[in-house]
């Protein structure tokens, strides 16, 4: 029932706002959906059952009075007749206690309690059902803002594209090159019309839930993927034991057995015991007044009723069993369901990972292209298309991330975790939508004389009317081979930092491979979680620090032809420093744990009754007596004792530290959780590792 009283908290507790994120959503929902109350309020009103029920135990008490006037007028057959008349009241105070019914009102107690949790339990799932609605709703409105953040930029590109292919136009005479970026510009528009109409139809959606005006500050949210048992078995098991039908099901069946053991006391005595006290004024007897006080205790029997009692026993057996074979119908959809999300969720996973690799594989054939474009080997429209393959393949990748997100929740719900997991989330602010851009610089001189050059096959550009100095333009024209290999979304503005008189009297042509090789060795050896970590707020003090420390460090030289390599190896150096950085912000659990943090998370590596887990064996099995905190307190009439390892800073660090310490752990399902609560354990019961209660 640990769940159910999660899920009662989030009810009637939640009190603070979350900002637009998904938990805030969610907390908002919970608290003023017209949905959400109506649930409560049934819930609250089948509570009142089981009190009737208990109302059976209490004895009956009744008061009856009444006032009299009686005329009795008296004719015999051989006489005169003789009229009586008599004026009084009578008054009766009775108790009733039922002593004895054969088990009849602990079976009807016992009915009122399962029905009454079957309900909750039922009213639990239909909220839990809310939460997932809204939160599917709120990741499709996230996904359309992001791709049409895409989108907007995609028409950006295209604007870029169309000024070259507009430059080339006014030096051949050649229209198809700007008649083909104005398609792929009139193409990206249509796309932005259909996403804009998709953003306010989930908006609509989003507002049957979510009672307020939702704005465009929406974001992903944070998901912890420890709370996913990696195993199929262990997701199965906890599945089908914590599954809201399930639960229901186990609930009717226990009413069910109710129903018949009272059907079952209808064969055994019912015993009462009675207290009657009556006071009689004159209507028993004339002008006399008369007090009666009495106790008695009756026996009833029901011998013989013509078997009905045995009918009606007989059908709620059949009832029962029905009951029951409604259970394994139910656990069996509810493990058909688990597994199901559970293959979704890991099939998305993986092809996300894949299509990011396929996104990288794209800049760099756009950055060969554009490279080969600049040389005149490769043509215009290739580059076109490579770009229009990118930018469908990010939507594809965007599109999957979010199936990803979805089958995420989808089996949490299916886990019945769903809404316990989205409220002990981070609280996260969110900000524009950050999605994979494309910065295009477009460079505006020696376009037109390289153009012209080309068309008349002469091999060395031509200086403009404003170019005086010949050194200029080998500037100008190395400046835009670097634009052209350099240009990607992270990487445009470091072409400024190029020191272009050390470079111009080397020969790019002969570079320009090696360099390539260089930059594909270095991307490949930089781990995309670093990456991660790299756009995580609470790292950006730690690694701005750490480039401002690589820069002054790094002694300095002539800049080469291989700039950009060199830049990438600067880079990746300074991620992987960050790394190494990060991997030693793990702290001593032992001198944090009593301070107070903002922000303080720990993993929960073992929770066993005193007495009966061996700590110390479990320590030095696992290889975790360098950083454990170990404590004891009390819960449900038993002793606990309880392992934290590690003391962290952000949920990630603690789940990356979680993911290391290897498969052979898991047995004891570690998992991430606050500091908060283990230090408000602590001081509760003062008791840690070796101390006396």
């Amino acid at each position: 029932m640990k769940i159910i009283k999660i899920i009662l908290f989030l009810l009637f507790f939640c009190v603070y706002s979350y900002s637009e994120t998904l938990k805030g959503i969610v907390v908002e929902t919970l608290q003023n959906n017209p949905k959400i109350k109506s649930i409560e309020s049934n819930s609250k009103a089948n509570k009142l059952y089981v009190d009737e029920a208990y109302g059976d135990y209490m004895p009956t008490l009744s008061y009856e009075a009444y006032i009299e006037d009686k005329k009795t007028i008296t004719t015999p057959l051989n006489g005169p007749s003789r009229q009586k008349t008599v004026n009084g009241s009578n008054q009766q105070l009775k108790l009733e206690q039922i002593i004895y019914n054969g088990g009849l009102r602990g079976a009807q107690v016992d009915e009122a309690k399962h029905n009454y949790q079957a309900k909750l339990i039922s009213n639990i799932s239909e909220t839990e059902n809310v939460v997932l609605e809204t939160t599917l709703a709120y990741l499709e409105y996230v996904k359309n803002l992001e791709l049409i953040t895409l989108t907007k930029n995609n028409i950006e590109i295209h604007d870029k594209y169309f000024e070259i292919a507009a430059q080339t136009e006014a030096v051949s005479g050649d229209v198809v090159d700007r008649m083909l970026v104005e398609n792929k510009i009139l193409t990206a528009k249509e796309k932005l019309v259909e996403l804009q109409n998709e953003v306010d139809n989930t908006k609509t959606l989003l507002q049957r839930y979510y009672p307020k005006e939702i704005s465009t500050n929406a974001c992903r949210p944070n998901i912890s993927r420890a709370v996913i048992p990696k195993k199929l078995s262990k997701i199965l098991e906890v599945g089908v034991k914590n599954n809201y039908k399930v639960l229901e099901e186990i609930e009717n069946i226990k009413a069910q057995k109710a129903v018949l053991e009272q059907e079952g006391s209808r064969f055994l005595p019912t015993l009462k015991f009675y207290l009657l006290k009556e006071i009689d004024d004159g209507v028993d007897i004339e002008n006399t007044k008369q007090s009666h006080d009495s106790a008695r205790v009756t026996l009833s029997y029901n011998l013989f009723n013509g078997m009905k009692d045995r009918s009606v026993y007989l059908r709620e057996r059949l009832f029962l069993e029905e009951s029951q074979r409604n259970l394994d119908d139910v656990s069996k959809d509810s493990k058909q369901k688990v597994e199901s999300e559970y293959t979704t969720y890991q099939a998305t996973k993986r092809r996300v990972d894949i299509m990011k690799d396929h996104v990288d594989k794209l800049k760099e054939i756009l950055n060969l292209f554009e490279e080969q474009f600049d040389g005149g080997t490769r043509s215009f429209i290739d580059v076109l298309n490579q770009e229009e393959e990118l930018y469908r393949k990010k939507i594809e990748l965007i599109t999957e991330e979010f199936k990803n997100f979805s089958s995420y929740y989808n089996l949490l719900f299916n886990l019945s975790k769903l809404s316990d997991t989205i409220y002990t989330l981070d609280n996260n602010v969110c900000g524009d939508i950050e999605v994979d851009i494309r910065i295009k610089k477009v460079i505006k001189q020696t376009v037109s004389n390289e153009l012209e050059d080309l068309l008349s096959g002469d091999d060395n550009l031509q200086l403009s009317d404003n170019e005086i100095d010949p050194e200029i333009s080998k500037k100008e024209k190395v400046n835009r081979i670097f634009n052209s290999l350099l240009e990607d979304i992270y990487s445009t503005d470091k072409i400024e930092k190029i020191d272009l008189e050390t470079i111009k009297n080397r020969n790019y042509e002969n570079r320009v491979n090696k360099d390539e090789e260089r930059i594909k060795r270095i991307h490949d050896k930089i781990d995309k979680e670093i990456e991660d970590l790299l756009f995580e707020e609470e790292n950006k003090s730690l690694q701005q620090n750490i480039i401002e420390e690589q820069k002054s460090e790094t002694p300095k030289e002539d800049t080469k032809i291989n700039a950009e390599p060199e830049i990438l190896q600067e880079e990746s150096s300074i991620e992987l420093n960050l790394d190494k950085k990060l991997n030693n912000k793990q702290l001593d659990i032992n001198e944090e744990f009593f301070k107070e943090h903002e922000r303080a998370y720990s993993i929960v590596a073992l929770t066993g009754i005193n007495g009966k887990v061996d700590v110390n064996y479990f320590i030095d099995k696992y290889n975790l007596k360098d950083n454990t905190f170990i404590y004891k307190f009390k819960t449900g009439g038993n002793d606990y004792i309880r392992v934290l390892y590690g003391f962290y800073k952000s949920v990630r660090e603690a789940e990356e530290a979680l993911g290391n310490l290897g498969d052979k752990i898991q047995v004891t399902d570690p998992y991430v959780d606050n500091i908060e609560r283990h230090q408000f354990l602590y001081n509760k019961y003062k008791s840690s590792w070796g101390e006396k209660n």
